[in-house]
Parts: C-alpha cells; sequence; structure tokens
C-alpha cells in the first residue's frame, strides 16, 4: 500500500540519489495483487521551485522495473509514457509508474501551474508542510492508489469525478474485442489553483498481426475520457466556468511513420451531438474498408454535454490526428466530460508488446476557465506521450 508517512525529503535523498532539492520520491512494499507480486507505484513529486525532469523520472522508472524483475522474475516493458516538457507556461510537479500483475504499465503524470507565491519550506523534513497545496500531488497520489487498488491495466475502471453536466452513473469501462491488445493505461492532470483541473483518463490498443492483412502497418486505438472541474476561489468577484475545451488524439507525433488510411475511424464523427449520456459506440470493428477485419470491436459508453461540437479530424492544422473542439453555448458550467477515441494505421515496427515500446503518440486536453466578472480567461492543459524511449 502506499504509505503517506514515507513522504520525507530524508527519504527522498535515500531513494533518488543526486536528484534536485526538494523532489520527493517513494515506493512501498511488494504488492499482492494478482499471480505474482509486484512492486507498489513508484511515485515523483516536485514543485515550483523544482520541477521534474526528464532524468527525474527516468531514474524512478529505471529504479521501479529493476525491482519489478526482482519481485516477478518477468522482464518489463520497454519505454515508459512520458510528460511533455515542452510547455514553458507549466511545470511536472507528479509522476506515478506501476506495472500490473498483466505486465501492462500504468503511469500519471500531473501538471502544475505557477501560484505565484513560495510553495513551502523546501528545507524542512515533513512533505506536509512543502506540498500540500502543490498544484497535481493530490492527484498523483490518488492515482497511486487506484492503481495499486486496480491490480492490472486489465481491471483498472475508468470512474471520473461527480460532474453535474454529464451522468457518470455508469463506469467509462472500454471492452476490447478479439485481436485488439491493450498497450496500458496512463492519466493525466493540469491543475492552476483558483482556476481549475483537467484529467484524462486513456487506454491504448494495438491490433494483433494475426488480424490484420498487411505486413507493412497496423492499426492502432485509443480512448480516452476527458474531464474539467473548476475550483473555488474565495477570493476572486467573479465565479470560474468553463467555456470551451479541445481534445486532439495526436496520432501525427507518433515515432513511427502514419501510414494510409491513416485515421480512419473515430467518435464523435459528426458535428451534430447534443447532450448523450450513454450511447454505447466503437471503433475498429473493420479496422480499414480495404484491409483486415478484427475479431472484435474496441468499445464504451459514449457521453457528452450539450454542446457545439466541432470535428476537426485529419483537418488543416491537424493532419493525421483526431481533433474535436467542444464550446458551450451557455455560460455558469463548471464541468466538462466526453470520452472520444479513434484508431489510426501505423508503420508496422512493434511485434511484441512486451519487447516493444509504444510508438503511437499522445493525447492532449485543454479546457479555456472564463471569470465572469473581469472577462479573464485560463487555459489548463494535461498532456500524455503514449511511450517513450531509453
Amino acid at each position: 500500500m502506499v504509505d503517506e508517512g514515507t513522504f520525507t525529503r530524508r527519504n527522498t535523498l535515500k531513494t533518488i540519489a543526486g536528484s534536485a532539492a526538494g523532489l520527493t520520491a517513494f515506493s512501498g512494499a511488494v504488492s499482492a495483487n494478482g499471480s505474482n507480486s509486484t512492486p507498489s507505484p513508484v511515485v515523483v513529486l516536485g514543485d515550483e521551485d523544482n520541477p521534474l525532469t526528464r532524468g527525474d523520472i527516468t531514474s524512478a522508472v529505471k529504479r521501479y522495473k529493476n525491482e519489478y524483475r526482482q519481485a516477478t522474475g518477468e522482464k518489463s516493458p520497454k519505454g515508459f509514457p512520458s510528460p511533455d516538457f515542452d510547455d514553458s507556461d507549466q511545470y511536472v510537479s507528479g509522476y506515478v509508474y506501476y506495472i500490473g500483475s498483466d505486465g501492462l504499465p500504468m503511469a500519471h503524470v500531473s501538471y502544475g501551474y505557477p501560484i505565484g507565491e513560495p510553495s513551502g519550506d523546501a528545507s524542512t523534513d515533513s512533505i506536509t508542510t512543502t506540498t500540500s497545496a502543490v498544484p497535481g500531488h493530490k492527484r498523483a497520489k490518488q492515482q497511486a492508489k487506484q492503481f495499486e487498488s486496480s491490480g492490472s491495466a486489465g481491471t483498472y475502471s475508468i470512474s471520473p469525478d461527480a460532474s453535474g453536466d454529464v451522468s457518470t452513473a455508469a463506469d467509462q469501462d472500454v471492452t476490447s474485442g478479439e485481436g485488439w491488445n491493450s498497450h496500458g493505461v496512463v492519466t493525466g492532470s493540469g491543475e492552476a489553483s483558483d482556476w481549475g483541473e483537467v484529467t484524462i483518463q486513456g487506454e491504448l490498443f494495438h491490433l494483433s498481426e494475426d488480424y490484420e492483412a498487411y505486413d507493412s502497418k497496423d492499426a492502432w486505438a485509443m480512448v480516452g475520457t476527458y474531464q474539467a472541474n473548476n475550483n473555488a476561489c474565495s477570493s476572486c468577484w467573479g465565479d470560474r466556468t468553463i467555456k470551451d475545451a479541445e481534445v486532439n488524439q495526436a496520432w501525427s507525433s507518433s515515432t513511427i511513420e502514419v501510414k494510409e488510411p491513416e485515421v480512419s475511424n473515430y467518435v464523435p464523427s459528426t458535428s451534430d451531438y447534443g447532450r448523450i449520456t450513454g450511447t454505447t459506440v466503437e471503433i475498429g470493428a473493420s479496422a480499414s474498408s480495404s484491409g483486415g477485419t478484427a475479431g472484435g470491436a474496441v468499445s464504451w459508453t459514449y457521453r457528452q454535454p450539450k454542446m457545439d461540437t466541432n470535428v476537426l479530424v485529419d483537418a488543416a492544422g491537424h493532419n493525421n490526428d483526431a481533433f474535436w473542439r467542444f464550446k458551450y453555448n451557455e455560460d455558469n458550467h463548471t464541468n466538462f466530460l466526453v470520452n472520444p477515441g479513434s484508431v489510426c494505421w501505423l508503420d508496422d515496427q512493434v511485434d511484441n508488446i512486451r519487447d516493444s515500446y509504444a510508438p503511437a503518440g499522445g493525447t492532449d486536453f485543454t479546457t479555456k476557465f472564463w471569470d465572469d466578472w473581469d472577462g479573464s480567461t485560463k487555459e489548463v492543459n494535461a498532456s500524455i506521450i503514449w511511450s517513450a524511449e531509453y
């Protein structure tokens, strides 16, 4: 189990030698979930003054994989889901990595936005005094517990927070038909104090070569739940509400070439959706009109609030991406939830999921929050690179 009593700077220095001052990392004892005992998730935390770097995360993941191999006797998946370090407006405040009993990775990335004041006294030992208010820390710890309690990517249930605009009574579980294999679960969050938080919970699938007719390309599928909630601001004159949101399933950022027919299947596929609270949809049942047919589909329950939807798949400026823009026509919406998915064909360079890292791009979610008193706005973003090689 994750033990918050281990969140100390002294433990940090023991677990990540040479890390920047102020970073915190922890992993618990070996978990008994599944048929093989796997180490509990590793969690690495940073803050505005000492944000996480690529090196911090790589070191933590490598250490975890060594513990996993020792505990299970199994090979670990190559590569790891990675943050996007290119956005200068935000910093990486948290990272979680876990390998479930099915051998698939589960990871989380937290982003924070500067809050304009010191995050705490970094010289103290207790993490509760230095990071309790750091954006993204609470979410990272929460995800670590959820990953471990689920035990595997195959049993992880995507359960969004409560939302007034979209019913979440039913689980957002994704079912993969015969031939479609999961590449793991990745979640992400971006939080701006006094404005709001955005979250991503997604899963990546790869169609087995036994179910498609090409030697030169493979079909991949991506399904994600994208949610935004405003944060209460006691010192603000106005209310912070949600105006619009953009979701990008960025196949164009894949490390291997996108092949014809490119983004061939996606939901939503039209721009005339209103409020949808529980419609079963599927992608990939026929992986392409000229290719092989999968033994089943990737299916889930689609939801979205009543709002304008622009589908910009493969449109100008979004080449080889599945891109959607959602806009409320009325004010005073404090939350948003939608769960689109898409299929894309990529060059065939993956023969074995366990031995090869997932090259299939990433996903990006941006929500614009609006202050109804002075008209100011704040864009909050979360993004995931599905897997980075090292």
